[in-house]
């Protein structure tokens, strides 16, 4: 019967290939930073909406259709939304994407709301500043 033998050349190729094919799928750059021709580099740099959580991808920050107006208190109004409108650095995930909102309660008092993504949207009572408006006043 026959043996079958493996030659030197072949195996060395076999297990050239499965190195590579190992190291294809290793993270270069650290969270924070994405791969980019052969570079690591930093994931806002020019301020964008993208979080970098290690894996050598720029992820773009999340977005939703979610209207945010039904949240606040009968009467008030969305003067802007923004979703999202900043990112904390270093943007290593979602949850570094911030949305920011501002309302008017139809008599000029405004508040601006500041709110990380928190996995559905990016809603929460990070109330950053009042403003009273014409003939109120802050208690």
């Amino acid at each position: 019967m026959p043996k079958k033998t493996v030659g030197f050349c072949a195996m060395t190729a076999a297990v050239i290939t499965l190195l590579s094919a190992t190291s294809a799928h290793a993270a270069t750059c650290a969270a924070g930073y994405y791969l980019t021709g052969g570079e690591c580099k930093m994931c806002n740099a020019a301020l964008g909406l993208y979080y970098c959580p290690g894996d050598d991808t720029r992820h773009p920050c999340p977005t939703t259709d979610m209207d945010y107006t039904t949240l606040v208190p009968s009467g008030w109004r969305a003067l802007s939304i923004a979703e999202p409108a900043w990112v904390r650095q270093p943007a290593t995930g979602p949850n570094m994407c911030n949305g920011v909102f501002k309302f008017d309660d139809g008599h000029q008092n405004e508040v601006l709301i500041q709110c990380p993504w928190n996995g559905t949207h990016y809603w929460c009572d990070d109330q950053l500043w009042y403003r009273a408006g014409p003939g109120y006043y802050l208690a």
